[in-house]
């Protein structure tokens, strides 16, 4: 029983050193890294929040510490690691998404579709909706926006999707969403009355079609929510 004990305990403290041994061996320092599912942030973040930038030991690389670091950016909503021997380390994010943009004191609220404040830029990065009609005394960066009308991000989240498939996101586009059941979309000087999401998808179609033919820098209403849709220009 002692010779067990006591074998036992001699191979803890050897395989102990090894891994110890292996944690300063620079054989091991990582080389190579591969970030898989990013948008918002770039490489250069992630390293450097990870704190990556001198090559650590691959095997006495902290996940754990790495993971809560990345965590705390508002942009991260997932992580996990892969360690791949000798030199490799894959890290694979899942971001939340932005779904559009909110004006708010000379900047622009990113949001996603939860109505999470992500971050605040007086610049949109890339064109999305933007969201007006929305009633919130201030905002907590990383938490979701407080407002009297939530179902108003899962309106803004379909219609970014929507816009996204019709290639409607070149043209900037303004979303009323005070009633989600009757949306108004204003292109340029054009004041699209959408109304509510039955038919959604088709009336997003016809509006692209609708598009390519009308001159949107003259004043006008198009209405998608009769049977034909109509325009008229304002006088």
């Amino acid at each position: 029983m002692k010779r067990a004990a006591s074998f036992f305990i001699w191979t803890a403290i050897t395989v102990f050193c090894v891994f110890v041994a292996l944690c300063f061996f620079p054989f091991f320092n990582i080389s190579e890294i591969e970030v898989n599912g990013i948008e918002s942030l770039t490489q250069e973040q992630v390293i450097s929040i990870c704190s990556l930038d001198e090559s650590p030991n691959l095997i006495a690389f902290n996940t754990f510490k790495a993971s809560n670091e990345l965590k705390k950016n508002n942009y991260v909503e997932d992580v996990s690691f892969d360690k791949q021997l000798p030199q490799k380390l894959v890290i694979n994010i899942t971001e939340h998404k932005v779904r559009g943009y909110i004006p708010y004191m000379n900047s622009y609220l990113y949001i996603d579709e939860d109505g999470r404040v992500l971050d605040s830029r007086p610049e949109m990065t890339k064109q999305l909706p933007i969201v007006v009609g929305l009633q919130f005394d201030g905002f907590t960066m990383g938490e979701l926006l407080n407002t009297d009308n939530p179902d108003a991000y899962k309106a803004v989240e379909e219609l970014s999707k929507l816009f996204s498939k019709y290639d409607l996101l070149d043209a900037v586009i303004q979303v009323d969403v005070s009633d989600v059941e009757n949306i108004h979309l204003h292109v340029d000087k054009v004041d699209v009355l959408f109304g509510d999401f039955d038919d959604a998808n088709g009336k997003m179609g016809t509006l692209s079609e609708i598009l390519k033919q009308l001159d949107t820098s003259v004043a006008g209403v198009l209405d998608l929510t009769a049977a034909t849709p109509t325009f008229k220009y304002m006088s």
